[in-house]
Protein backbone atom coordinates (compact mmCIF):
# COMPACT_ATOMS: atom_id res chain seq x y z
CA UNK A 1 0.00 0.00 0.00
CA UNK A 2 3.17 2.50 0.53
CA UNK A 3 5.15 0.97 -2.33
CA UNK A 4 5.15 2.52 -5.64
CA UNK A 5 1.79 1.52 -7.47
CA UNK A 6 2.33 -0.98 -10.73
CA UNK A 7 -0.15 -2.64 -12.90
CA UNK A 8 0.15 -6.41 -14.13
CA UNK A 9 -1.65 -8.89 -15.99
CA UNK A 10 -1.18 -12.55 -14.28
CA UNK A 11 -1.74 -15.85 -15.64
CA UNK A 12 -5.39 -17.19 -14.22
CA UNK A 13 -3.95 -20.64 -14.12
CA UNK A 14 -0.72 -20.25 -11.67
CA UNK A 15 -0.30 -16.18 -11.03
CA UNK A 16 2.74 -15.52 -13.44
CA UNK A 17 3.31 -12.56 -14.45
CA UNK A 18 2.63 -12.54 -18.16
CA UNK A 19 2.63 -8.60 -18.89
CA UNK A 20 3.87 -5.42 -17.18
CA UNK A 21 1.18 -2.88 -18.07
CA UNK A 22 3.10 0.01 -15.96
CA UNK A 23 3.28 2.15 -13.02
CA UNK A 24 -0.22 3.35 -11.82
CA UNK A 25 -0.04 7.20 -12.56
CA UNK A 26 -2.01 9.78 -13.40
CA UNK A 27 -1.99 12.57 -16.28
CA UNK A 28 0.54 14.64 -14.21
CA UNK A 29 3.04 11.51 -13.32
CA UNK A 30 1.70 11.21 -9.73
CA UNK A 31 2.28 7.58 -9.13
CA UNK A 32 -0.60 5.84 -6.70
CA UNK A 33 -0.07 2.66 -4.36
CA UNK A 34 -3.46 0.34 -4.84
CA UNK A 35 -4.47 -1.64 -1.89
CA UNK A 36 -7.95 -3.17 -3.85
CA UNK A 37 -9.24 -3.42 -7.51
CA UNK A 38 -12.68 -4.18 -8.65
CA UNK A 39 -14.20 -4.31 -12.22
CA UNK A 40 -17.74 -2.68 -11.84
CA UNK A 41 -20.05 -5.78 -13.42
CA UNK A 42 -22.21 -3.70 -15.92
CA UNK A 43 -19.68 -1.00 -17.16
CA UNK A 44 -16.60 -3.19 -17.17
CA UNK A 45 -14.55 0.06 -15.74
CA UNK A 46 -12.06 -0.76 -13.04
CA UNK A 47 -11.87 1.18 -9.80
CA UNK A 48 -9.12 0.74 -7.34
CA UNK A 49 -8.39 2.44 -4.16
CA UNK A 50 -5.25 4.48 -3.00
CA UNK A 51 -3.13 3.32 -0.13
CA UNK A 52 -2.95 5.92 2.94
CA UNK A 53 1.14 6.46 1.72
CA UNK A 54 2.26 9.18 0.41
CA UNK A 55 -0.37 11.66 1.85
CA UNK A 56 -0.61 13.32 -1.22
CA UNK A 57 -2.59 10.25 -2.99
CA UNK A 58 -4.16 8.82 0.24
CA UNK A 59 -7.65 7.30 0.62
CA UNK A 60 -8.71 7.97 -3.00
CA UNK A 61 -11.14 6.35 -5.12
CA UNK A 62 -9.57 6.53 -8.27
CA UNK A 63 -10.12 4.55 -12.15
CA UNK A 64 -7.43 2.59 -13.86
CA UNK A 65 -7.06 1.70 -17.60
CA UNK A 66 -6.34 -1.67 -17.72
CA UNK A 67 -4.57 -0.99 -21.04
CA UNK A 68 -2.06 1.72 -19.76
CA UNK A 69 -2.35 2.24 -15.98
CA UNK A 70 -3.47 5.74 -16.46
CA UNK A 71 -5.21 6.77 -13.18
CA UNK A 72 -8.14 8.94 -12.59
CA UNK A 73 -9.15 10.23 -9.22
CA UNK A 74 -13.11 10.65 -8.48
CA UNK A 75 -12.16 11.51 -5.00
CA UNK A 76 -11.52 11.14 -1.26
CA UNK A 77 -13.88 8.57 0.60
CA UNK A 78 -14.09 11.31 3.50
CA UNK A 79 -14.56 8.28 5.97
CA UNK A 80 -14.77 10.02 8.90
CA UNK A 81 -11.71 7.74 11.08
CA UNK A 82 -8.02 8.80 11.04
CA UNK A 83 -5.23 7.49 12.85
CA UNK A 84 -3.07 9.04 15.54
CA UNK A 85 -0.95 11.16 13.09
CA UNK A 86 -4.45 12.37 11.09
CA UNK A 87 -4.10 9.31 8.39
CA UNK A 88 -7.56 9.09 6.82
CA UNK A 89 -9.65 5.94 6.37
CA UNK A 90 -8.80 4.20 3.46
CA UNK A 91 -10.41 0.86 1.89
CA UNK A 92 -7.99 -2.14 2.22
CA UNK A 93 -10.15 -4.32 -0.99
CA UNK A 94 -13.29 -3.43 -3.29
CA UNK A 95 -16.07 -4.96 -4.48
CA UNK A 96 -18.98 -4.81 -6.33
CA UNK A 97 -22.20 -6.28 -6.20
CA UNK A 98 -24.04 -7.50 -9.42
CA UNK A 99 -26.32 -3.99 -9.12
CA UNK A 100 -22.78 -2.10 -9.26
CA UNK A 101 -22.89 -1.27 -5.71
CA UNK A 102 -19.47 -0.45 -4.41
CA UNK A 103 -18.24 -2.30 -1.06
CA UNK A 104 -14.78 -1.75 0.65
CA UNK A 105 -13.14 -2.68 4.07
CA UNK A 106 -12.04 0.36 6.09
CA UNK A 107 -7.92 0.05 6.79
CA UNK A 108 -8.81 2.46 10.28
CA UNK A 109 -11.40 2.63 13.05
CA UNK A 110 -11.96 -1.02 13.39
CA UNK A 111 -13.12 -3.15 10.25
CA UNK A 112 -15.88 -1.81 9.43
CA UNK A 113 -17.89 -2.43 6.07
CA UNK A 114 -18.46 0.54 3.76
CA UNK A 115 -20.51 1.60 1.08
CA UNK A 116 -19.02 3.69 -1.60
CA UNK A 117 -20.21 6.26 -4.18
CA UNK A 118 -18.65 5.81 -7.40
CA UNK A 119 -19.36 9.16 -8.27
CA UNK A 120 -18.32 11.08 -5.15
CA UNK A 121 -16.14 8.60 -3.24
CA UNK A 122 -18.00 9.64 -0.40
CA UNK A 123 -17.92 6.15 1.65
CA UNK A 124 -20.34 5.59 3.99
CA UNK A 125 -20.17 3.16 6.90
CA UNK A 126 -22.99 0.10 7.03
CA UNK A 127 -21.55 -1.14 10.16
CA UNK A 128 -19.00 -3.65 12.30
CA UNK A 129 -17.78 -6.80 9.58
CA UNK A 130 -17.04 -8.12 13.14
CA UNK A 131 -13.63 -9.21 11.69
CA UNK A 132 -10.01 -8.38 13.92
CA UNK A 133 -7.95 -7.10 11.16
CA UNK A 134 -7.64 -3.93 8.89
CA UNK A 135 -4.50 -4.00 7.58
CA UNK A 136 -5.18 -6.41 4.19
CA UNK A 137 -7.19 -9.13 3.53
CA UNK A 138 -9.73 -9.17 0.51
CA UNK A 139 -13.66 -8.82 0.38
CA UNK A 140 -15.77 -9.97 -2.51
CA UNK A 141 -19.63 -10.46 -3.35
CA UNK A 142 -20.96 -13.49 -4.54
CA UNK A 143 -23.98 -13.37 -7.04
CA UNK A 144 -26.61 -13.72 -4.64
CA UNK A 145 -25.33 -10.90 -2.61
CA UNK A 146 -22.86 -12.38 -0.09
CA UNK A 147 -20.02 -10.72 0.66
CA UNK A 148 -17.55 -12.18 1.85
CA UNK A 149 -13.79 -11.75 3.38
CA UNK A 150 -10.46 -12.91 3.87
CA UNK A 151 -8.68 -11.25 6.78
CA UNK A 152 -5.11 -10.95 7.58
CA UNK A 153 -5.46 -12.08 11.62
CA UNK A 154 -7.33 -14.56 12.88
CA UNK A 155 -10.67 -13.59 14.81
Amino acid sequence: AGATGQLYTLNPANGAMLQNIGPLNDVTGANYPITGMAFHPTTGVLYGSTGNNPAATAARLVTINPATGLVTVIGSYNAVPTNSSGTPATMCDLAFDAAGNLFGVGTIGGPQLYSINVTTAQATVIGSTGLTSTTGGGIDVSPSGVIYGTPTASR
